[in-house]
């Protein structure tokens, strides 16, 4: 090669860097790159033909063993094009740049590239190589766990490939897209893809890409336990790879054959084929394979205990892996390494492989090696006793998992937090992981029950079918042949028989193939309706956060205005906006209700309580509205009816609420009525308590009470313009009735008003005994004086809500000190700096959050780490709530907050108030 350098014109510095990098590469290239270089060297040479001899030089000699210098030599190729304004050029060399950062692990770079190839191939209108850069792109996202991002890419790559008539794009897209199916277990529709591509690629003759699909589908045959058929592919794949001479994938054969014995647990034979993948990928210079044959080998040696040589060859694999520059391989090779440390008890050094692991999963966006990994360090960290950090890096694992959707590191995610708290007593927490345990176990096991059950009943239905009919035409057959001889009938005899074996066998072959068909339908529509359900359940949230957060100021603001005397004449549109406020947060509370009702995540509470209390605090709560209308408001309690119950007095509470103002709503004159009497039913120490809320209000007609259960729905068209309201209130009252075991009905006539009645069945135990009404409420300016001279950090990026939070501790706290922090970065500085006796965190912030600065705080190695933390979120969904006390936040309050609420917190945090 410097031979035929003396023929060039004079050297550039950049040409010095290309001497470099090839005095870098084996000594004994082949003869073939060498005359492909000869052509890219030749300015004599057609501009098209040197592109051509270089993209081969590059993707035939040095892709897949040296990367670094691949992306050379694309950059070589694209700089040309580029000059010569070969624009299909320097699309395609841009795919080469990115498949060299592939190959390293580096996506982030990889994808930018095949971003930049899409451009430009979509700049020329060029429709193959656009169909193209979107499979590429595809892969990036596959390899990322953004299912839906990779699929979306190759169903474009298809669509295009099919109209310009390009069966090998379409082959590829469809083997991509059976790869994304069977990532996520749909292995029917898995194999759909990959027999439709494989069809292809044998119309076209495409060899390479045969022997690729068999090995797919033996894979898939793998992941269904099914090792013998797995095998069968495996080894017809393996032919034809021997045939055409590809040792690349002739050693990765060698792996997938090798990964069959190590399932079944044959490390002798799984050995001997990893070492025979290692010698060819050693003879070829293929680092990559190397380093995977590496890695197999020592899981062998980790399974059979030779720690000493695990480490060994888990080392020789990171080695190749840092040489070659991949940075998923370098993470997963550390873990492996970690592993063997904690099988040793070195719980330190396993850490730190753990963490140096983690830190480059993040990096690349490896989804599934985050969760994995952060688990790994729950369970070291566990290991060593730190249980509540242990506990974090688990419970970050089952977030990661939970959005992934994978079920199985759910589980685990799982099993790790039941052991961790319950190594540290919290038993509450402890069930609560349990109970998530059992669940992901039922779902596992549930749909692989169902299908088995289903599969045994068709094939019964269709033996037993089969047979019946195999037994006529085996009577006819035989009283046909009655006058025939013995030798004769004996042999019709058998012929028969082996043709009702036949029939049996191809009838359930072919019932079950419809069998798996129908039930990959409806795994697909499940999966769909589940989808569906979460979108709408984060939109919801959503839209609950973003209306919360001006809320809180439009309201907090009010407030502050009318403790500052404001005049008459402003008064009463103060007035205004706070009774608007209010009935803006009441809807998006009933739309939030309904949603957690339908989504079937409703807690209901079994306690006891005092109904007289619940009576009369719904009287006191809903009193002031009825005096603004001149309506009497009356409750009537019979004898009968015990007081101390067991039940859910917060849902009874909020089913009275809704009732009882619904009927204010609608009533001009009179009174309204809640009336509680014994039901006819007891069974034991349950007995129906039947409650009635009558009024004197407008009535409705006949026709019209079939609807007024339903959301959204109300009596009549214009019953919104006059009075207002969602049509939510009686629907979500149904819901939670119903819910507790009771019922709900309505009589009314127009014009003389209605009764809403209910049943709920209470508990009544006898030894119980009526307890002390007297319910200590403390005194606000006593909390206030017990929190004088407070030092609060109040953490907060919205202008707004600081002014209204910052204003209401002052009005409310004397001496009071607030430190204003607008993003949780700036708040650990404060912190460390200040002393600091509570922390007000919002959780969405820019810079770093109120999760992630939680987080950091509590594992301060300092006093500071035990600090008070209330959450103030303008998102109240439940797994909001769950995700702030999980990571070490001692409270919570919901936006907006009631500043009596608030300094209630702040008090028993501070103060044992």
């Amino acid at each position: 090669l410097i031979l035929h350098t003396r023929t060039m014109k004079p050297l550039k510095n950049k040409f010095f860097l290309f001497v470099f990098v090839l005095l870098s590469i084996s000594a004994h290239a082949q003869v073939n790159l060498d005359s492909l270089w000869r052509v890219w060297i030749d300015n004599g040479q057609v501009d098209t033909t040197r592109l051509k001899a270089i993209y081969i030089f590059t993707s035939k000699g040095y892709l897949s063993t040296q990367p670094d210098s691949a992306c050379y030599f694309a950059q070589l190729q694209f700089e040309y094009a580029k000059k010569k304004g070969m624009k299909k050029q320097m699309a395609l060399a841009l795919i080469l740049q990115g498949l060299s950062y592939s190959h390293k692990g580096d996506y982030t770079n990889a994808l930018d590239h095949y971003q930049r190839s899409l451009a430009i191939n979509k700049e020329i209108g060029y429709k193959q190589g656009i169909a193209q850069s979107m499979n590429y792109i595809g892969y990036i996202y596959g390899n990322q766990c953004d299912y839906d991002k990779a699929m979306t890419c190759y169903q474009s790559s298809l669509t295009i490939s099919e109209e310009i008539r390009c069966d090998y794009e379409i082959a590829k897209s469809l083997k991509n897209m059976g790869n994304v199916c069977k990532n996520q277990g749909d292995y029917v529709k898995a194999l759909d893809y990959f027999q439709r591509s494989l069809t292809i690629y044998e119309d076209i003759g495409n060899k390479r890409g045969i022997a690729n699909l068999l090995n797919n589908i033996g894979q898939i045959h793998k992941y269904q336990g099914n090792f013998v058929k797995a095998l069968d592919y495996y080894q017809k794949g393996l032919t034809i790879r021997d045939e055409i001479g590809d040792k690349k994938n002739i050693a990765g054969s060698f792996i997938d054959i090798g990964n069959i014995c190590y399932n079944q647990s044959n490390f002798v034979k799984g050995l001997e084929y990893y070492q025979r993948g290692l010698k060819i990928y050693d003879e070829i210079d293929d680092k990559f394979g190397m380093a995977v044959a590496m890695n197999n080998i020592g899981l062998i040696y980790q399974s059979q205990e030779v720690y000493d040589k695990a480490l060994d060859h888990f080392h020789k694999s990171l080695k190749i892996k840092e040489e070659f520059g991949n940075s998923k391989g370098i993470a997963n090779s550390l873990r492996n390494i970690g592993i063997i440390y904690r099988d040793l008890g070195d719980y330190h050094t396993a850490l730190d492989h753990y963490q140096r692991s983690l830190k480059i999963h993040e990096e690349i966006g490896d989804k599934w090696g985050i969760t994995s990994t952060l688990q790994s360090i729950g369970m070291v960290l566990h290991d060593m006793k730190a249980y509540q950090k242990g506990n974090i890096k688990c419970y970050k694992s089952y977030l990661a998992a939970l959005e992934m959707g994978d079920i199985i590191e759910q589980k685990r995610a799982c099993e790790c937090l039941y052991k961790g708290h319950k190594a540290l007593g919290n038993w509450r927490k402890a069930l609560m992981y349990h109970e998530k345990i059992l669940v992901f176990s039922d779902s596992l096991k549930s749909q692989e029950t169902t299908n088995k059950l289903q599969q045994m009943e068709f094939a019964r239905q269709l033996l037993a079918d089969s047979l019946t009919q195999a037994e006529n035409e085996l009577q006819i057959e035989m009283a046909h042949q009655l006058e025939l001889g013995k030798k004769e009938r004996a042999k019709n005899i058998f012929i028969v028989s082996g043709i009702i074996v036949l029939f049996i066998a191809g009838g359930l072959l072919n019932r079950m193939y419809f069998i798996r068909k129908a039930n990959a339908r409806l795994k697909i529509e499940k999966d769909r309706a589940e989808q569906s359900e979460q979108f709408k359940q984060q939109f919801l949230a959503n839209m609950s956060h973003e209306i919360r957060t001006p809320m809180n100021t439009i309201m907090g603001m009010t407030d502050i205005i009318l403790r500052r005397n404001p005049k008459k004449d402003q008064l009463t549109y103060l007035n205004a906006i706070k009774e608007s406020s209010n009935s803006l947060l009441l809807i998006i509370n009933d739309i939030l209700d309904l949603s957690k009702i339908e989504a079937g995540k409703t807690e209901l509470e079994h306690i006891q309580f005092s109904l007289d209390h619940v009576l009369n605090n719904v009287k006191t709560m809903m009193g002031l509205r009825a005096e603004e209308k001149s309506l009497i408001l009356k409750v009537e309690k019979s004898k009968d009816v015990p007081n101390l119950l067991l039940g859910d007095p917060n849902r009874l509470t909020q089913i009275l609420i809704n009732l009882v103002g619904n009927a204010i709503k609608f009533t001009e004159k009179g009174s309204v009525s809640i009336r509680v009497e014994p039901g006819d039913l007891t069974i034991g120490k349950h007995r129906m308590i039947r409650f009635a809320i009558v009024d004197t209000g407008i009535g409705i007609e006949p026709d019209r009470l079939d609807k007024i259960f339903w959301a959204f729905e109300q009596a009549y068209s214009d019953t919104l313009r006059k009075y207002g309201g969602t049509g939510l209130g009686l629907a979500i009252s149904k819901e939670l009735v119903e819910l507790q075991g009771g019922q709900i009905s309505v009589l009314s006539k127009k014009g003389k008003g209605s009764e809403f009645s209910f049943e709920l069945p209470m508990e009544i135990d006898e030894t119980m005994h009526e307890a002390s009404e007297k319910h200590v409420t403390k005194d606000n300016n006593d909390i206030s004086r017990k929190l004088q001279g407070t030092s609060i950090l109040l953490v907060e990026d919205n202008e707004f809500n600081i002014m209204v939070a910052k204003e209401e501790l002052e009005d409310a706290i004397p001496d009071v000190k607030v430190i204003v922090a607008k993003n949780g970065k700036e708040a650990i500085e404060i912190l460390e700096k200040s002393k600091i006796e509570i922390i007000l965190m919002d959780l969405q912030m820019p810079v770093i959050n109120g999760f992630e600065a939680t987080t950091t705080i509590r594992n301060l190695n300092s006093e500071k780490a035990k600090v008070p933390i209330i959450a103030m979120t303008a998102n109240v969904m439940k797994e909001e709530v769950e995700k702030c006390l999980n990571l070490g936040m001692n409270d919570y309050i919901s936006k907006p907050f009631e500043t009596k609420d608030l300094l209630m917190k702040i008090g028993q945090l501070t103060r044992n108030v």
